[in-house]
Protein backbone atom coordinates (compact mmCIF):
# COMPACT_ATOMS: atom_id res chain seq x y z
CA UNK A 1 0.00 0.00 0.00
CA UNK A 2 3.02 2.28 0.00
CA UNK A 3 3.49 4.93 -2.69
CA UNK A 4 6.69 5.18 -4.70
CA UNK A 5 6.39 8.88 -5.46
CA UNK A 6 5.20 11.98 -3.67
CA UNK A 7 1.41 11.97 -3.66
CA UNK A 8 -0.51 15.11 -4.59
CA UNK A 9 -2.91 16.74 -2.17
CA UNK A 10 -5.97 15.15 -3.74
CA UNK A 11 -8.29 15.00 -0.74
CA UNK A 12 -9.53 17.45 1.87
CA UNK A 13 -7.60 15.80 4.70
CA UNK A 14 -8.33 16.42 8.37
CA UNK A 15 -5.76 18.70 10.02
CA UNK A 16 -5.23 20.17 13.48
CA UNK A 17 -5.43 23.94 13.93
CA UNK A 18 -5.37 25.66 17.32
CA UNK A 19 -7.10 22.93 19.26
CA UNK A 20 -9.55 21.85 16.54
CA UNK A 21 -9.64 19.09 13.95
CA UNK A 22 -10.97 20.45 10.67
CA UNK A 23 -10.70 20.02 6.93
CA UNK A 24 -7.51 21.21 5.23
CA UNK A 25 -9.50 23.66 3.07
CA UNK A 26 -10.70 25.43 6.21
CA UNK A 27 -7.22 25.82 7.73
CA UNK A 28 -6.55 29.29 6.37
CA UNK A 29 -4.46 32.27 7.43
CA UNK A 30 -5.12 35.98 6.85
CA UNK A 31 -2.89 38.08 4.62
CA UNK A 32 -1.69 40.09 7.62
CA UNK A 33 -0.40 37.02 9.47
CA UNK A 34 2.96 38.08 10.90
CA UNK A 35 4.76 34.91 9.78
CA UNK A 36 3.59 35.32 6.19
CA UNK A 37 4.98 38.84 6.14
CA UNK A 38 8.20 38.32 8.08
CA UNK A 39 9.05 34.60 8.05
CA UNK A 40 8.53 34.27 11.82
CA UNK A 41 7.39 30.67 11.91
CA UNK A 42 8.93 27.32 12.76
CA UNK A 43 8.23 23.85 11.43
CA UNK A 44 9.18 20.18 11.40
CA UNK A 45 8.98 17.38 8.88
CA UNK A 46 8.13 13.95 10.29
CA UNK A 47 7.80 10.64 8.49
CA UNK A 48 5.57 7.66 9.25
CA UNK A 49 6.11 4.34 7.48
CA UNK A 50 3.59 1.63 6.77
CA UNK A 51 4.52 -1.86 7.99
CA UNK A 52 2.59 -4.20 5.70
CA UNK A 53 3.58 -7.33 7.63
CA UNK A 54 2.17 -6.07 10.93
CA UNK A 55 -0.60 -3.86 9.51
CA UNK A 56 0.87 -0.92 11.40
CA UNK A 57 1.91 2.68 10.72
CA UNK A 58 5.03 3.75 12.63
CA UNK A 59 6.06 7.33 13.32
CA UNK A 60 9.83 7.67 12.96
CA UNK A 61 11.69 9.40 15.81
CA UNK A 62 8.63 11.53 16.45
CA UNK A 63 9.63 12.67 19.95
CA UNK A 64 13.01 13.96 18.74
CA UNK A 65 11.22 16.00 16.10
CA UNK A 66 8.74 17.48 18.54
CA UNK A 67 11.41 18.26 21.12
CA UNK A 68 13.20 20.23 18.42
CA UNK A 69 9.96 22.00 17.47
CA UNK A 70 9.52 23.03 21.09
CA UNK A 71 13.07 24.41 21.22
CA UNK A 72 12.59 26.23 17.91
CA UNK A 73 9.42 27.79 19.31
CA UNK A 74 11.34 29.16 22.28
CA UNK A 75 13.84 30.79 19.91
CA UNK A 76 11.08 32.80 18.22
CA UNK A 77 9.01 33.32 21.39
CA UNK A 78 6.18 31.27 19.90
CA UNK A 79 3.68 30.02 22.47
CA UNK A 80 3.46 26.25 22.12
CA UNK A 81 1.40 24.93 25.07
CA UNK A 82 1.99 21.25 24.37
CA UNK A 83 4.49 18.63 25.46
CA UNK A 84 6.20 16.32 23.01
CA UNK A 85 3.84 13.51 24.07
CA UNK A 86 0.76 15.70 23.58
CA UNK A 87 1.93 16.69 20.10
CA UNK A 88 2.53 13.03 19.31
CA UNK A 89 -1.00 12.16 20.48
CA UNK A 90 -2.47 14.93 18.31
CA UNK A 91 -0.52 13.60 15.34
CA UNK A 92 -1.85 10.09 15.92
CA UNK A 93 -5.39 11.48 16.09
CA UNK A 94 -4.89 13.20 12.72
CA UNK A 95 -3.65 9.95 11.20
CA UNK A 96 -6.52 7.90 12.61
CA UNK A 97 -9.14 10.45 11.50
CA UNK A 98 -7.72 10.32 7.96
CA UNK A 99 -7.36 6.55 8.00
CA UNK A 100 -3.83 6.64 6.61
CA UNK A 101 -2.42 3.16 5.97
CA UNK A 102 0.54 4.06 3.79
CA UNK A 103 3.76 6.06 4.04
CA UNK A 104 2.96 9.63 5.05
CA UNK A 105 4.65 12.95 5.80
CA UNK A 106 3.60 15.16 8.72
CA UNK A 107 4.16 18.91 8.77
CA UNK A 108 3.79 20.70 12.16
CA UNK A 109 3.85 24.47 11.63
CA UNK A 110 3.83 27.05 14.42
CA UNK A 111 3.54 30.72 13.47
CA UNK A 112 3.53 34.22 14.82
CA UNK A 113 -0.04 35.15 13.95
CA UNK A 114 -1.29 38.64 14.78
CA UNK A 115 -0.46 41.66 16.90
CA UNK A 116 -1.86 41.72 20.41
CA UNK A 117 -4.18 44.63 21.35
CA UNK A 118 -2.26 47.88 21.67
CA UNK A 119 0.78 46.64 19.75
CA UNK A 120 2.05 48.80 16.90
CA UNK A 121 2.63 47.43 13.39
CA UNK A 122 6.15 46.16 12.69
CA UNK A 123 8.65 43.33 12.68
CA UNK A 124 8.69 41.86 16.18
CA UNK A 125 8.44 38.68 18.22
CA UNK A 126 7.01 40.02 21.46
CA UNK A 127 3.41 41.18 21.54
CA UNK A 128 2.36 38.76 18.81
CA UNK A 129 0.14 35.75 19.43
CA UNK A 130 0.81 32.30 17.99
CA UNK A 131 -0.91 29.56 16.04
CA UNK A 132 -0.20 25.85 15.54
CA UNK A 133 -1.22 23.75 12.55
CA UNK A 134 -0.37 20.09 11.97
CA UNK A 135 -1.22 18.38 8.70
CA UNK A 136 -0.27 15.15 6.99
CA UNK A 137 -0.43 13.69 3.51
CA UNK A 138 0.59 10.50 1.72
CA UNK A 139 4.23 10.55 0.63
CA UNK A 140 6.49 7.90 -0.79
CA UNK A 141 9.95 8.53 -2.20
CA UNK A 142 10.84 12.22 -2.14
CA UNK A 143 13.79 12.13 -4.53
CA UNK A 144 15.11 9.78 -7.16
CA UNK A 145 17.42 7.11 -5.78
CA UNK A 146 19.94 6.98 -8.64
CA UNK A 147 21.91 9.50 -10.67
CA UNK A 148 21.44 12.23 -8.04
CA UNK A 149 23.59 15.21 -8.99
CA UNK A 150 24.56 18.19 -6.85
CA UNK A 151 25.95 21.63 -7.63
CA UNK A 152 28.19 23.65 -5.33
CA UNK A 153 25.92 26.66 -5.03
CA UNK A 154 26.89 30.28 -5.55
CA UNK A 155 24.64 31.01 -2.54
CA UNK A 156 26.29 30.72 0.88
CA UNK A 157 24.55 29.13 3.86
CA UNK A 158 23.07 31.84 6.05
CA UNK A 159 25.32 32.45 9.05
CA UNK A 160 24.44 31.03 12.44
CA UNK A 161 25.33 34.48 13.79
CA UNK A 162 22.49 35.91 11.70
CA UNK A 163 19.79 33.25 12.17
CA UNK A 164 20.27 30.32 14.58
CA UNK A 165 20.81 27.13 12.59
CA UNK A 166 19.55 24.93 15.43
CA UNK A 167 15.97 26.07 14.76
CA UNK A 168 13.87 25.25 11.71
CA UNK A 169 12.70 28.81 11.00
CA UNK A 170 10.49 29.31 7.96
CA UNK A 171 12.16 32.53 6.85
CA UNK A 172 15.58 30.88 6.75
CA UNK A 173 14.47 28.61 3.93
CA UNK A 174 14.49 31.34 1.30
CA UNK A 175 18.24 30.65 1.42
CA UNK A 176 17.53 27.00 0.60
CA UNK A 177 15.05 27.89 -2.14
CA UNK A 178 17.57 30.15 -3.91
CA UNK A 179 20.24 27.46 -3.78
CA UNK A 180 17.87 24.73 -4.96
CA UNK A 181 16.60 26.78 -7.90
CA UNK A 182 20.18 27.64 -8.84
CA UNK A 183 20.92 23.91 -9.02
CA UNK A 184 17.79 23.01 -10.99
CA UNK A 185 18.36 25.77 -13.52
CA UNK A 186 21.84 24.36 -14.16
CA UNK A 187 20.65 20.78 -14.66
CA UNK A 188 21.35 19.43 -11.15
CA UNK A 189 19.03 17.86 -8.58
CA UNK A 190 20.15 19.77 -5.50
CA UNK A 191 22.69 22.27 -4.21
CA UNK A 192 25.42 22.00 -1.62
CA UNK A 193 26.08 25.28 0.14
CA UNK A 194 29.32 26.48 1.68
CA UNK A 195 29.34 28.73 4.73
CA UNK A 196 30.88 32.18 4.96
CA UNK A 197 34.28 30.59 5.66
CA UNK A 198 34.05 28.61 2.42
CA UNK A 199 33.57 25.27 4.18
CA UNK A 200 30.87 22.72 3.36
CA UNK A 201 27.69 23.39 5.32
CA UNK A 202 24.45 21.81 4.06
CA UNK A 203 22.49 20.91 0.98
CA UNK A 204 19.28 22.87 0.41
CA UNK A 205 17.22 20.81 2.88
CA UNK A 206 19.59 18.12 4.09
CA UNK A 207 22.88 17.36 5.81
CA UNK A 208 26.00 16.37 3.88
CA UNK A 209 28.26 13.36 4.52
CA UNK A 210 31.31 12.19 2.64
CA UNK A 211 33.23 8.91 2.81
CA UNK A 212 37.00 9.00 2.62
CA UNK A 213 39.40 6.14 3.34
CA UNK A 214 36.58 4.09 4.94
CA UNK A 215 35.67 6.92 7.34
CA UNK A 216 32.35 8.77 7.30
CA UNK A 217 32.76 12.53 7.72
CA UNK A 218 30.20 15.31 8.16
CA UNK A 219 30.50 19.01 9.06
CA UNK A 220 30.25 19.84 12.75
CA UNK A 221 27.44 21.98 14.12
CA UNK A 222 29.89 24.90 14.28
CA UNK A 223 29.70 25.04 10.47
CA UNK A 224 26.25 26.59 10.92
CA UNK A 225 24.13 23.54 10.13
CA UNK A 226 20.93 22.00 11.44
CA UNK A 227 21.52 18.95 13.61
CA UNK A 228 19.21 16.78 11.53
CA UNK A 229 17.40 13.82 13.04
CA UNK A 230 18.49 11.64 10.12
CA UNK A 231 22.03 12.99 10.58
CA UNK A 232 21.93 11.76 14.16
CA UNK A 233 20.61 8.40 12.95
CA UNK A 234 23.64 7.96 10.68
CA UNK A 235 25.99 8.31 13.67
CA UNK A 236 24.10 5.51 15.42
CA UNK A 237 24.06 3.29 12.33
CA UNK A 238 27.82 3.77 11.94
CA UNK A 239 28.34 2.82 15.58
CA UNK A 240 26.17 -0.26 15.03
CA UNK A 241 28.30 -1.24 12.03
CA UNK A 242 31.64 -0.26 13.61
CA UNK A 243 32.19 2.32 10.88
CA UNK A 244 34.29 5.34 11.91
CA UNK A 245 32.13 8.49 11.76
CA UNK A 246 33.46 11.92 12.69
CA UNK A 247 32.63 15.61 12.53
CA UNK A 248 35.22 17.72 10.74
CA UNK A 249 35.63 20.70 8.47
CA UNK A 250 35.02 19.73 4.85
CA UNK A 251 36.56 21.92 2.19
CA UNK A 252 35.24 22.14 -1.35
CA UNK A 253 38.18 20.08 -2.60
CA UNK A 254 37.32 17.38 -0.05
CA UNK A 255 33.93 16.99 -1.70
CA UNK A 256 35.61 16.44 -5.06
CA UNK A 257 38.23 14.05 -3.67
CA UNK A 258 35.86 11.93 -1.56
CA UNK A 259 35.17 8.27 -2.27
CA UNK A 260 31.45 8.92 -1.86
CA UNK A 261 28.96 11.56 -0.79
CA UNK A 262 25.43 11.21 0.55
CA UNK A 263 22.73 13.53 1.86
CA UNK A 264 20.45 12.93 4.83
CA UNK A 265 17.09 14.42 5.77
CA UNK A 266 13.57 13.43 6.75
CA UNK A 267 12.17 14.18 3.32
CA UNK A 268 14.83 12.63 1.11
CA UNK A 269 15.88 10.06 3.75
CA UNK A 270 19.42 9.04 2.65
CA UNK A 271 20.32 9.84 -0.94
CA UNK A 272 23.66 8.83 -2.42
CA UNK A 273 25.14 11.56 -4.62
CA UNK A 274 26.38 10.40 -8.01
CA UNK A 275 28.02 13.68 -9.04
CA UNK A 276 29.12 17.05 -7.61
CA UNK A 277 29.73 19.69 -10.25
CA UNK A 278 31.64 17.74 -12.93
CA UNK A 279 33.08 15.12 -10.54
CA UNK A 280 31.38 11.70 -10.55
CA UNK A 281 31.43 8.93 -7.95
CA UNK A 282 31.33 5.21 -8.66
CA UNK A 283 29.59 3.16 -5.96
CA UNK A 284 30.08 -0.55 -5.40
CA UNK A 285 27.27 -2.62 -3.93
CA UNK A 286 29.23 -3.21 -0.70
CA UNK A 287 30.30 0.44 -0.28
CA UNK A 288 29.88 2.16 3.09
CA UNK A 289 27.33 4.60 1.68
CA UNK A 290 25.22 1.71 0.37
CA UNK A 291 25.47 -0.19 3.67
CA UNK A 292 24.24 2.85 5.63
CA UNK A 293 21.44 3.53 3.15
CA UNK A 294 20.22 -0.06 3.22
CA UNK A 295 20.35 -0.20 7.01
CA UNK A 296 18.29 2.98 7.22
CA UNK A 297 15.61 1.51 4.96
CA UNK A 298 15.52 -1.64 7.06
CA UNK A 299 15.28 0.39 10.28
CA UNK A 300 12.34 2.54 9.17
CA UNK A 301 10.48 -0.65 8.21
CA UNK A 302 11.09 -2.14 11.66
CA UNK A 303 13.42 -4.90 10.51
CA UNK A 304 16.39 -4.19 12.82
CA UNK A 305 15.40 -4.79 16.43
CA UNK A 306 18.18 -2.65 17.91
CA UNK A 307 16.49 0.48 16.53
CA UNK A 308 12.87 -0.46 17.20
CA UNK A 309 12.65 2.29 19.84
CA UNK A 310 12.82 4.84 17.01
CA UNK A 311 9.41 3.66 15.81
CA UNK A 312 6.20 4.81 17.48
CA UNK A 313 3.12 2.80 16.39
CA UNK A 314 -0.14 4.58 15.63
CA UNK A 315 -2.76 1.82 15.49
Amino acid sequence: MTNNIVSPVNKDWIVFLDGEYLNFSNATFLANTQALNYGTGIFEGIRAYWDQDNNQLNLFRVHEHYERLIQSAKTLKIELPYTSQELTDITKNIIIKNGFKQDIYIRPLALKKSLMPGEKFGVKLSGVNSTLCINALPMGAYTKKTDFKCLISKWRRVSNAAIPSSAKITGTYVNSALAHEDAKENGFDDAIMLNEQGMCAEASTSNVFIVKDNCVITPSLSAGILNGITRQSVFDICKFRNIPCIESEIQQKDLYEADACFLTGTGLEISIVSQIDNVSYIQKEESIANVITKDYQEIIRGRIDKFSHWLNPVY
